[in-house]
């Protein structure tokens, strides 16, 4: 063995954790928000294509080749937003109870330090 295991490097480790999860949270919130901008977008190309005259084949490639853009950034955002969502919603409510429970273990801790100053006094 190395070494003594140090309280404070499981706390850093732990709150690492804890941070990583706040910042998927975030990333996931933006990538709904992503997704849900690009869905306005096709949405209001879908509706330029039904409302336009075309009249020339470079009018259609122009409409296709935006389509195709707008149908590739869309995909990039699902995936991401899709990967996202199930990683922290199957993972919420175990980082709840392990914060509520790891607090618990810490304010247990410095309690019974406490107690044991009090007593040494």
């Amino acid at each position: 063995m190395k070494g003594q295991i140090k309280t404070s490097d499981i706390k850093q480790n732990i709150n690492l954790i804890y941070e990583t999860f706040d910042k998927l949270k975030k990333l996931n919130s933006e990538a709904k928000q992503e997704l849900s901008e690009i869905d306005r977008e096709l949405s209001n190309h879908y509706h330029k294509i039904e409302g336009v005259d075309i009249n020339y084949m470079s009018d259609s490639h122009l409409l296709i080749t935006k389509l195709r853009d707008i149908l590739y950034r869309r995909r990039e955002a699902k995936i991401n937003h899709t990967m996202l969502e199930s990683f922290v919603t199957s993972m919420q409510s175990q980082i709840d109870k392990t914060r509520k429970r790891n607090q618990e273990i810490i304010n247990k801790h410095n309690e019974i330090l406490e107690e044991i100053k009090n007593r040494a006094k």
